[in-house]
């Protein structure tokens, strides 16, 4: 949860593990789904919590690694970091993350943009099919622009 503005973010908050844990399964036991997009984490205790849920969900998962605010605040918490590239990451079908967090996450600075069919820039080795970023970025094996 976050407190923000059009000038930047102010604060942020964890939600309770029960409370993450139990939207999950108040969907997935309803209705059930068909793919599944994360949004802002900001622990490494949530992200390790989502990781585990839905690693029996088998439905196609989008990353969002909401990492940096458009603000550059940053919205994930260091530990957060690694959880995400061990153990969430390799449950993605796609990974879009905006050029502060290819940062955050590898550690390259995106200087150019590619149009499709460009040199492809390795993302993390983490994501098994794919990367997306406003740059383009491709783990080689498929771009998705």
């Amino acid at each position: 949860m976050t407190a923000q503005n059009s000038l930047g973010v102010s604060g942020v908050w964890d939600l309770p593990d029960d409370a993450v844990r139990g939207q999950l399964r108040a969907v997935v036991d309803d209705i059930g789904v068909d793919a599944v997009k994360t949004g802002m984490l900001s622990s490494a205790r949530l992200t390790a919590l989502v990781a585990e849920e839905l690693r029996g969900i088998g439905a196609p998962l989008v990353v969002d690694p909401v990492g940096v605010s458009k603000h550059g605040d940053v919205l994930l918490a260091a530990d957060a970091v690694d959880v995400l590239r061990s153990e969430l990451l390799p449950l993605a079908t796609v990974v879009t993350p905006n050029l502060d967090e290819v940062r955050l996450l590898t550690g390259l600075t995106i200087t150019r943009t590619w149009s499709c069919g460009g040199p492809p820039t390795p993302c993390w080795r983490s994501a098994p099919r794919g990367c997306s970023s406003r740059a383009a970025i491709s783990m080689g094996r498929r771009s998705t622009c």
